[in-house]
């Protein structure tokens, strides 16, 4: 088969990607040499995101207190639900926070936040429910070992 056969029976739509100028695969893996408009309406979009999902978590969290309440001896639920109360604010704090004019950094720092808050407070109550015996709700607690932070479980 020579090769214009080859080139004739890949389709043009895969043709032109696999063409790529290098600078435009240099764009692929990194957005340092993306226009301004791009990366500030990139980073506009990332921070909506965020402030959506952390709203809704810093709404959500406080609801699983009741649960808490129901199944933790009385000083354990008060450190485990009052750390679930710094999330909550923290999770507002961060929905506040991205009403920031739009950045790159802006954007990676909300991200990063947004990942930090739930796995701070995983280990603060792992560390918490650790060396705790626990009578009742086993099937509670079990969900704990892999989603401390989700409060709809």
């Amino acid at each position: 088969m020579s090769d214009s056969a080859i080139v004739a029976a890949v389709p043009r739509s895969i043709q032109s990607f696999l063409l790529l100028t290098p600078g435009e695969w240099r764009d692929l893996f990194s957005s340092r040499h993306h226009p301004r408009l791009f990366q500030r309406e990139r980073a506009r979009f990332i921070l909506s995101r965020v402030r959506i999902i952390a709203a809704l978590l810093a709404i959500l969290a406080p609801f699983r207190i009741v649960a808490d309440a129901l199944l933790l001896p009385h000083p354990l639920f008060i450190l485990l639900d009052s750390g679930r109360i710094v999330v909550a604010v923290a999770f507002a704090v961060l929905a506040f926070f991205c009403r920031c004019r739009p950045t790159p950094r802006h954007a990676r720092l909300a991200m990063v936040m947004l990942f930090l808050i739930p796995a701070f407070f995983f280990l603060f109550s792992h560390v918490l429910l650790a060396h705790t015996q626990l009578n009742g709700g086993t099937e509670y607690f079990e969900k704990y070992n892999f989603l401390h932070y989700c409060p709809e479980i």
